[in-house]
């Protein structure tokens, strides 16, 4: 139940989180950064979801 609930949190953080960054050509290696951040929550969220199923 906890993953669960956590699970779901850390997905409306990472929606939140995707929605911020920046669009112009300008921010690139800002983009890139956060790109990598959230590609790697991802991951991680990957990993969390298999094991929120593994425990049913």
């Amino acid at each position: 139940m906890f993953e669960e609930k956590m699970y779901r949190q850390t997905i409306n953080a990472n929606m939140s989180f995707l929605s911020e960054i920046p669009k112009e050509k300008a921010y690139l290696l800002e983009r890139m950064f956060y790109i990598r951040s959230a590609a790697q929550a991802k991951r991680a969220l990957i990993k969390l979801n298999e094991k929120v199923i593994s425990n049913d």
